[in-house]
């Protein structure tokens, strides 16, 4: 009798153990378990085909979902320029999203002034035409002593078996005022100048791209002396590194770039050009970034009329009219997000410049000076809403203006 007690109480032990031992392996199997993304959900799109916004995430399928980092999934969105609101969530194997679209198709009309005028004009502009993300633009703009009509489309590149290309023409009516650097006039002509252009671009890496690009320009010239007309075929090759993060105010970025280009002219004229650009962003808090940039160009056997200007190294310091065949330039801007909404983010920016030039008579030109100003990013349109800055130069004791609404060139 007492042995039938004692194996029952063994029986009843090794039970409750098993028992038990199953519920703490269950629970320990759960808490190790770990899911790989196999799919990805993707709500709210009304235009973006979610085809193309699956090609750019496709890397992340196979990812363990515990590691994954959602700040790259937002970053890779946010670069996009076409979206938003993003929330980014994963539920077991599946990523899931939920995106809202910007504004991306308007016609805008643009106005702007600075210290060379008033320029106005009208822009059809399509920033993810057929839902891929493709720049579609069309219009015109006019100044006091200029006219011009243009078309672009652009496609991006997405990887190395989606290549991107653009295609770009343009037509305007120049009154041509060429200035040294001290302002005088050095150079005056009326041109009609049509320009066609077309680039490949292929992404070898997230990070890394090359275009090739081939584009034709027909100059007609009228000065005082001679009316000479310029046929000009150039051949391009641009190398590009690039990263981006986004940190919830900002597209924190890095960039490197470098080009060169090829060409002749019917008058048998080798023309060469090459240039460079680089810019480091740094987050200082959220809302404050820091804004590094150098850029230079050379160019040779270009007419005076074709040659860099301020916009080739975006320099602040100079005047419009002023060209050059060598020129380097480099900044330091600090900027501050003084408040972020629903519909917009209002930034305030100090910047310092500068820039080395060769003047008309082959003597070194030096700029330096600050500059300051305010942008609107606009969260709701995928377009430039407004800007207005001045920077001054002091070796030339000079004021540069410039404010523009709509769209800037």
């Amino acid at each position: 009798m007492k042995k039938d007690i004692f194996f029952k109480i063994i029986l009843i032990f090794s039970a409750l153990s098993a028992f038990y031992a199953d519920i703490d392996s269950t629970s320990l199997n759960s808490e190790d378990k770990s899911y790989v993304i196999e799919k990805i959900q993707i709500t709210g799109l009304k235009k973006t085909k979610d085809s193309y916004v699956q090609s750019l995430l496709k890397d992340f399928i196979g990812k363990d979902s515990e590691s994954l980092d959602v700040n790259q999934v937002e970053t890779l969105l946010q670069a996009q320029g076409i979206f938003s609101e993003i929330n980014v969530s994963v539920v077991e194997n599946t990523l899931n999203l939920q995106l809202k679209e910007k504004i991306s198709f308007l016609p805008l009309p643009f106005a702007s002034y600075s210290s060379d005028g008033f320029m106005g004009g009208f822009m059809l502009m399509n920033m993810n035409a057929f839902g891929k993300k493709n720049n579609l633009i069309t219009g015109g703009f006019a100044s006091s002593s200029m006219f011009m009509g243009l078309f672009m489309f652009s496609k991006p590149a997405i990887d190395i078996r989606h290549p991107g290309f653009s295609l770009s023409l343009s037509a305007n009516y120049n009154e041509n005022e060429i200035e040294d650097y001290a302002k005088e006039i050095v150079y005056e002509a009326d041109s009609l100048k049509f320009n066609g252009k077309i680039a490949f671009e292929e992404k070898f890496t997230p990070f890394f791209s090359v275009s090739v690009d081939a584009g034709y320009t027909l100059d007609n010239i009228w000065d005082h002396e001679e009316d000479p007309v310029l046929n000009i075929w150039q051949f391009g090759l641009k190398a590009s590194l690039s990263d981006v993060k986004w940190n919830g105010w900002y597209l924190i970025s890095k960039n490197l770039s470098a080009r060169s280009s090829v060409g002749f002219d019917l008058d048998g004229n080798f023309i060469q050009e090459y240039s460079a650009f680089g810019e480091v962003q740094i987050p200082f808090i959220p809302r404050i970034r820091g804004i590094l940039k150098a850029a230079g160009n050379m160019n040779y056997n270009k007419n005076v009329l074709l040659q860099a200007s301020k916009s080739s190294v975006a320099s602040g310091l100079l005047h419009s009219s002023f060209r050059t065949d060598k020129i380097a330039s480099s900044s330091f801007t600090l900027e501050s997000a003084l408040f972020k909404k629903k519909v917009a983010t209002l930034s305030l920016y100090g910047s310092y410049e500068c820039l080395f030039a060769r003047d008309f008579d082959d003597s070194l030109a030096f700029g330096h000076g600050p500059g300051a100003g305010i942008k609107l990013y606009m969260q709701q349109v995928a377009f430039p809403a407004m800007a207005m800055g001045f920077s001054y130069n002091i070796p030339e004791n000079s004021f540069q203006f410039s404010a523009s609404l709509g769209v800037a060139f």
